[in-house]
């Protein structure tokens, strides 16, 4: 499969994981909480959703995946850290508001 053919389909799944992993995560955080999350909390929700998405996409998802180019490395040890505390803030925040 050629690299261009490749990255399509990668960004197909990308686009994919994307719309499984919102709905899922939005969906316990609504059955955890009682209640459909809207305005400011919604954000912050899908901030921090969207955090831990991508924390999981470049750890671990993307060596599953069809493309094969160069750049696929996981992300720095720091970076990952300083992400995933951002997304417990960002998530902790909807419970606080």
């Amino acid at each position: 499969m050629g690299s261009l053919a490749g990255a399509a389909l990668e960004l197909i799944r990308i686009v994919i994981i994307a719309i499984l992993g919102l709905s899922i995560l939005f969906g316990i955080e609504q059955a955890l909480m009682g209640e459909v999350l809207e305005g400011v909390r919604f954000w912050l929700a899908l901030a921090g959703n969207l955090i831990l998405i991508f924390l999981f996409y470049r750890n671990v998802w993307q060596f599953s995946g069809w493309y094969r180019g160069a750049g696929r490395q996981k992300l720095p040890g720091s970076v990952t850290k300083g992400l995933a505390v951002s997304s417990a803030v960002l998530l902790l925040l909807v419970w606080i508001i």
